[in-house]
């Protein structure tokens, strides 16, 4: 069939092999394909080309880097927490040591 020409010939084994295959084939033979898309705020909305693979439309944006670096300041805030609990460890032992010194000097 490959080496045929283009004629009835060749369309009738064309829809024999068709037939052959919807009869023999267990599944039904579908492709959909779902993308998702994460971003940053510092990224504008983009549309993504489906005939571009694997985001071959996304290898050249354009960034805003002030909000980036804003957006990174503010999630990756240090916490004070962790130095007040220390701080109050260290008066609490303090505290104790105090204590424990003036019993044992009466």
């Amino acid at each position: 069939m490959a080496t045929m020409d283009n004629g009835p010939e060749r369309l009738a084994i064309i829809h024999r092999m068709n037939a052959i295959l919807v009869e023999q084939c267990p599944v039904i033979l579908t492709f959909h394909s779902v993308a998702f898309t994460l971003s940053q705020p510092w990224v504008p909305r983009l549309l993504d080309n489906a005939m571009l693979a694997n985001g071959g439309g996304l290898k050249y944006v354009t960034l805003d880097p002030a909000l980036r670096a804003q957006k990174i300041r503010e999630w990756n805030r240090t916490p004070a927490w962790p130095l007040w609990l220390l701080a109050a460890l260290g008066a609490g032992v303090i505290g104790y040591a105090v204590v424990r010194a003036r019993r044992s000097n009466l």
